[in-house]
């Protein structure tokens, strides 16, 4: 492989994605982050339908709410933002050897396909801790909605959270126990001196 790193975040919304990815970015000096939430924002108006749909609606691009659309849509939706996603990782692997892209837009099936090396980072609440749930009713008033959206989201977490397990490279937290970022910074390190 290369001597490039990209470290992948992934977990539905309201597991700690973002400060997890910004703490251990932190840990490790300053590592660039991408955000795949960001990402659509800047692209949605100039691409296709695809980037207006959420985790919890992207079910809406083939139809019927069904188990099989909305896992369907999101690999749909995870897809082409992952797509972009790593265009942009490849100008920034010109400058930094090691890049992290988190959010729920990642493509698991093609993250293991990359040019470059990969570790992933599933974040998973399992247990739906009361922290996790006010942080769901915080997004009660929000566009995202995700407290309303809940079903969706475990369908989508019980999916990715199987799809993880069966990866090589990829590591689930459970946010429950906390963030052991000695411990993550030692796993990323193992990766960097393959």
């Amino acid at each position: 492989m290369t001597n490039k790193l990209l470290i992948l975040v992934a977990g539905i919304p309201g597991t700690g994605k973002t400060t997890f990815a910004n703490l251990l970015s932190c840990k490790m000096a300053g590592i660039p982050t991408i955000n795949t939430d960001i990402v659509k924002a800047a692209y949605e108006p100039t691409n296709s339908e695809v980037l207006t749909k959420s985790s919890h609606t992207a079910w809406k691009l083939l139809g019927e709410c069904t188990r099989e659309n909305i896992l369907e849509g999101n690999k749909i939706l995870a897809h082409e933002l992952f797509k972009i996603s790593c265009d942009i990782v490849r100008r920034l692997f010109k400058t930094y050897n090691t890049v992290i892209v988190e959010g729920l837009g990642i493509d698991l099936e093609s993250a293991s396909h990359l040019e470059f090396d990969t570790v992933i980072f599933y974040l998973t609440n399992k247990n739906r801790d009361p922290g996790y749930k006010d942080k769901l009713r915080y997004r009660i008033d929000k566009t995202n909605n995700w407290a309303a959206h809940e079903e969706i989201l475990q369908i989508v977490d019980d999916y990715l959270f199987s799809k993880v397990q069966a990866l090589k490279n990829s590591f689930v937290i459970e946010i429950t126990d906390g963030y052991d970022l000695e411990k993550t910074v030692e796993i990323i390190e193992s990766y960097r001196k393959d």
